[in-house]
This record gives structure tokens, C-alpha cells and sequence, in this order.
């Protein structure tokens, strides 16, 4: 039963990874080409940090949302390989 909430949880990370590219991306995207076309360098590159920070947010809770699957997996699994992996994660 525990896998099953595992992999559920493995599934809602790569969601979140790809709803997320998806938002961040139809938001700044628009954006970033109106400034091109306005030949504004400087609020382009504004934009462009703007669509960063954002993906980088989407990342860190998709890495989040992972880690607390390995939690899960190894409380499943409870062998040493499996928590050393998982220590190795989260001091990553």
C-alpha cells in the first residue's frame, strides 16, 4: 500500500514539473516577445529573470514533493541502501 502512495505521489512531482514549465512559460512567453519586439533589452531581460525565478519555484516544490515519495518508500522498503540514497537527496 505504501508503494502505491509512493508512485501516486512520484506522479503528482511530475505533474507539478509540467503544469508548472507550462504556466511559467504561457505567462512569460507573451511577455518576453512584446519586449523583444519593442526592442527593450533591459524589461527583457527582466522578463527573462522574472520566468527564472518562477521555474526555479515550480522546481524546488517538485524536488520537495519527491522527497517526501523516498520518505515514503524507504519507511516501505526499510533497507540501508534505500536511506542512504535518500539521505544523499536531501543533503543535495
Amino acid at each position: 500500500m505504501l508503494l502505491v502512495i509512493a508512485h501516486a505521489i512520484d506522479l503528482i512531482a511530475v505533474s507539478i514539473l509540467i503544469i508548472g514549465f507550462a504556466v511559467s512559460l504561457g505567462v512569460f512567453a507573451p511577455q518576453m516577445l512584446r519586449a523583444y519586439q519593442q526592442h527593450s533589452g533591459k524589461e527583457a531581460f527582466m522578463v527573462f529573470r522574472r520566468m527564472r525565478w518562477s521555474l526555479g519555484q515550480v522546481l524546488l516544490l517538485a524536488l520537495e514533493v519527491l522527497i517526501v515519495s523516498d520518505i515514503i518508500f524507504s519507511v516501505a522498503h526499510r533497507s540501508l541502501d534505500d536511506i542512504a540514497i535518500l539521505g544523499a537527496t536531501v543533503l543535495i
